[in-house]
């Protein structure tokens, strides 16, 4: 103890502590160890003395020795793993918030060696996860959680020490960790790599250009051979932050990896098809700064929605009790009505009992009826009660059948109707037409026209005709104009031709653009696709042949219709005819 602070604090527990670590032999060490545990967490609730608890415990080298403790094979200790975990935990803490009066050493030597040991076993575990057998699910949920655990500890370490992200990154454990192909530890990894680079912008550029290379080259593998979509789409995201926080790696990605967008069309049908056509559309460092403004567009909406919830949130206590009264009132209906169904139930089933002991009274009655009949009337009375029963059975039947005819008549007498009002106001319309042509008479004078002006227009007409008079042609100049005219003709028809077939020829286009597009809005997924939905897409024919039958259906309806309901695709036929004849003009 040098430090003034050291020297004022002094922890009977620590002092014991690193006399039984340097007494102890080193399989021992760990256990002693993570007692440093117990003796912060006695001072959680006293913040203002932790520091030169610290201080205290660095002075006596005792987050060093943990970290030499680390350094050996733990995995021979009975709970070895659990117990690097707490170490590496304790490790962490005891460097944040420690400040030492030689800064350098402690974040250009110390740190560094404190990362790399918490690298290297993480790295260790994954490898032990990786190896353990599926059988010992136990073991492998175990060592799965201290996996996370260091995890944990290495982004509260980095957290607290931005400068060591780089380092992190550079590291050789990092690389092995990130080269595993299991699903549950190497999403870990890629996490992390994606939290680094979205704290700290343009940590990717502070790389070795090797390191950062090898990196991507990871990323990139992982979305081409793997078969795990939650890989994929953490290799996909990882990629995209990179390129966001570095824009200078969009063009690194494309030129280096040059079938990366033909790559990724194989995951078009997974969830993160989204991240996907951005990373593919990441082309320029404009268009990176495009999205980037986008996101923080996204960011600020999330924080107003928030806000806005949290506030409604605040008006929503009047409500809770609201939705509880209704509640309450719901379920005293609900039983109300189960009640009431119940009793509906027995009704029914009395009501029911009662009916056939009706019947059965009936048929006795019937049969002593019987018996007074005399023997030869039994037939004859037997034939009138079921002509009786007949009769009653086809009374009830044509009422029913009336009475469900009746809705179709009415409809039809309402259709009757509605064509006949339609009709009178069709004939009133043509008939003003007429009446309004009538009325205007041969001998009307357009306005304006005077005496004088018709004499001034005359003389005009005439003026006009004595300076262009017709000039005879002779019979070489008529047969030339008229094999001129005849070249015309023929090469308007060849024209017309040539034209319409490419009308044609494009109409059968607009027909399998329009199909294929509605193929592709009602196409299946790839996990439920048939060998009739792949012939489907493959056929060229067949949009073509789905949209004449399309078209003649169409015809078929305009045919069957009737007259007044096409009057309202006169225009729009008059419109297409006039746009028609323009398209068919050559000259």
């Amino acid at each position: 103890m040098t430090t003034g602070v050291g020297e004022s604090f002094k922890d009977e527990r620590v002092l014991t502590l690193a006399g039984e670590v340097s007494r102890a032999v080193p399989a021992l060490v760990p256990r002693l160890l993570t007692q440093i545990q117990n003796i912060l967490d006695a001072y959680e609730h006293r913040p203002s003395e932790l520091p030169a608890l610290k201080r205290l415990l660095w002075e006596y080298e005792l987050p060093i020795a943990t970290v030499a403790a680390l350094r050996h094979d733990l995995s021979r200790i009975i709970d070895g793993w659990n117990i690097a975990c707490n170490l590496s935990n304790i490790l962490v803490n005891c460097c944040i918030g420690y400040n030492p009066d030689d800064s350098d050493a402690f974040q250009n030597r110390i740190l560094p060696d404190v990362l790399e040991t918490l690298l290297m076993i993480a790295c260790k575990l994954q490898k032990r996860f990786v190896r353990t057998s599926l059988i010992l699910e136990d073991t492998r949920s175990q060592l799965l959680a201290n996996f996370r655990r260091m995890f944990e500890s290495l982004s509260y370490l980095l957290a607290g020490f931005k400068h060591l992200a780089s380092l992190t990154l550079q590291s050789a454990w990092f690389l092995q960790m990130l080269l595993t192909d299991d699903v549950t530890t190497v999403v870990r990894v890629m996490s992390l790599l994606q939290s680094l680079n979205r704290s700290l912008q343009g940590l990717f550029g502070q790389l070795d250009a090797k390191i950062g290379k090898q990196i991507l080259d990871e990323l990139v593998y992982k979305l081409s051979a793997t078969s795990s979509a939650e890989i994929a789409s953490s290799a996909a995201h990882s990629l995209l932050i990179i390129c966001e926080s570095h824009p200078p790696a969009v063009q690194l990605s494309l030129s280096r990896y040059k079938g990366l967008k033909m790559l990724l069309t194989r995951w078009l049908a997974a969830p993160f098809v989204r991240d996907l056509e951005r990373l593919a559309g990441t082309g320029s460092l404009q268009q990176a700064a495009m999205q980037k403004h986008a996101k923080a567009a996204c960011v600020i909406q999330s924080w107003w929605r928030s806000y806005r919830t949290r506030k409604q949130l605040r008006k929503a206590d009047t409500a809770l009790a609201k939705l509880q009264r209704s509640f309450r009132i719901r379920k005293e209906e609900e039983k109300r009505r189960r009640e009431d169904s119940q009793m509906q139930r027995e009704l029914l089933h009395m009501l029911q009992l009662q009916r056939k002991y009706t019947m059965r009274q009936l048929h006795k009655r019937q049969l002593q009826a019987l018996e007074i009949v005399p023997a030869s009337q039994i037939s004859k009375h037997l034939l009138n009660e079921q002509t009786r029963a007949a009769l009653k059975i086809q009374a009830i039947w044509k009422g029913y059948r009336s009475r469900k005819g009746l809705e179709t008549k009415k409809c039809t007498v309402k259709r009757i109707r509605a064509a006949i009002k339609i009709q009178r106001v069709v004939r009133k319309w043509l008939e003003g037409i007429s009446a309004r042509k009538e009325e205007m008479s041969s001998w009307y004078r357009p306005p304006g026209l005077t005496d004088a002006r018709r004499v001034e227009l005359q003389a005009r007409i005439m003026a006009w005709r004595e300076a262009h008079q017709v000039v005879e042609r002779s019979r070489e100049e008529q047969e030339t104009l008229h094999n001129s005219v005849q070249d015309l003709v023929k090469c308007n028809a060849i024209l017309s031709k040539v034209t319409r077939r490419r009308q044609q020829h494009r109409e059968a286009l607009l027909g399998t653009i329009n199909m294929d597009a509605n193929l592709l809005l009602n196409a299946p997924t790839l996990s439920s696709i048939t060998e009739s939905d792949v012939s489907i897409f493959a056929c060229r024919s067949g949009p073509v042949a789905a949209k004449a039958r399309q078209s003649h259906s169409e015809q078929m309806l305009l045919l069957h219709r009737p007259w007044w309901r096409n009057l309202q695709d006169e225009p729009q036929n008059r419109e297409y005819k006039e746009e028609d004849s323009e398209n068919w003009k050559v000259f």
